[in-house]
């Protein structure tokens, strides 16, 4: 009989999308604060670099690496151009290899795992990264809802498997051929991500951290997180495009909802740290990294 204790997979992934509303010293203190809630916390985390913000804060994703971070891609500019739902498969593979080499290049070895900016992908996208050398892609969500968000309603997300999977070569949300392993998102069709924190409080995250909780412990479903670190310091929300035209909505979603949003960046470091705390306290909780994720669990 093995009465060895059942692990719960946890990964703080952060996207380090790049914000027109704060200053360049701005920028840097969201890392120095990010570093520091993790090591006051005791967890690992995944940090997915836009190639262009790893070539401006090199010193500060060295100092990530260094601390045994997982330094990660999330594509290139994260411009609007970006849209890795549409791409052409040139303009997929230039950005795609251009953003790996400047970030390989700044911490001296290779890196594997991807998400998305807005998190959109497709089966190109799939088939590129892996021809590119990347591992896994985190820019599906499975069985989330959104209906005001970059992706609005998307009916892949809510019929992709909920657990990791190898996804099709002609859908990216189907199980198929391809050795790339795709890893959800987490989602209770709302996402378990910073956003919902700034808009439904700690006691709701704490509530839908444990069902995620309760589901891993039947199926060993990772439970993954996403924060970006430009939330934990002051600054404004920046409109500079028209806000209800139909481009803005497809490639940001509604605007609107920046509304609601807590906008106290010392609440919202706090109440992401007393999360992190919360989700520490249970006894099978394993904090992991992408990669880390992947040679232990899916792997073995």
């Amino acid at each position: 009989m093995n009465d060895k204790p059942k692990k719960v997979p946890v990964l703080i992934t952060w996207d380090a999308d790049p914000h027109g509303a704060i200053s360049l010293d701005n920028e840097k203190l969201s890392y120095d604060l990010m570093l520091k809630m993790l090591k006051d916390v005791g967890v690992l985390s995944t940090i997915y670099f836009p190639g262009e913000v790893a070539k401006r804060l090199p010193q500060k994703v060295k100092a990530l690496d260094f601390e045994g971070h997982e330094i990660a891609c999330h594509g290139l500019t994260h411009g609007d151009e970006e849209e890795y739902d549409v791409m052409p498969e040139n303009m997929l593979r230039s950005y795609l290899f251009k953003a790996k080499t400047i970030i390989e290049e700044i911490i001296n070895k290779p890196i594997s795992s991807f998400r998305a900016p807005r998190v959109k992908t497709s089966a190109l996208t799939q088939k590129v990264l892996e021809e590119v050398g990347f591992v896994s892609d985190f820019s599906v969500n499975s069985q989330r809802m959104d209906v005001v968000s970059s992706n609005l309603i998307n009916i892949g997300w809510l019929f992709a498997p909920r657990l990791p999977y190898h996804p099709s070569t002609k859908n990216p949300y189907k199980r198929g051929d391809r050795k790339l392993w795709v890893v959800p998102n987490s989602a209770i069709l709302l996402p378990f991500i910073s956003t919902a924190t700034k808009v439904f409080g700690l006691s709701f995250m704490k509530w839908m951290f444990k069902l995620l909780y309760r589901e891993s412990l039947r199926n060993n479903k990772p439970i993954v997180y996403i924060i970006h670190p430009y939330e934990l310091v002051e600054h404004t929300v920046k409109v500079d495009r028209p806000p209800f035209s139909l481009k803005t909505i497809k490639t940001h979603g509604f605007v609107f909802r920046d509304w609601f949003y807590e906008k106290d960046a010392k609440k919202i470091y706090n109440l992401n740290k007393e999360l992190f705390i919360y989700m520490k306290s249970f006894a099978e909780v394993e904090f992991v990294t992408a990669s880390d994720y992947l040679n232990r669990w899916l792997n073995k």
